[in-house]
């Protein structure tokens, strides 16, 4: 079976599944190969998580290239967020 970063089904439930990856483990498929995941319902590894990006916070700049990049291309600014306006160059 090839490697995905992809949570597996038995992850659906836990804090680290961040949908398109996990949020500690490379490779989640492999985690469960032994019967349960360490991460599991694990609050101390999601504290040490929540902690990790609390250190590294999201680049606000790239942020606003992904928001723009998903709305440029719309005639009208999306409903869940009001009075956005895509910027202009």
């Amino acid at each position: 079976m090839h490697k995905s970063p992809k949570p597996v089904r038995k992850c659906h439930s836990c804090k680290l599944n961040l949908g398109e990856h996990c949020g500690v483990y490379p490779d989640p498929h492999k985690q469960w190969q032994s019967g349960k995941c360490p991460g599991f319902h694990n609050e101390e590894m999601y504290q040490q998580y929540l902690e990790d990006l609390e250190k590294h916070p999201p680049d606000k700049e790239k942020e606003r290239r992904r928001t723009h990049a998903r709305f440029a291309r719309t005639n009208h600014p999306p409903s869940f967020m009001p009075g956005f306006r895509v910027p202009r160059r």
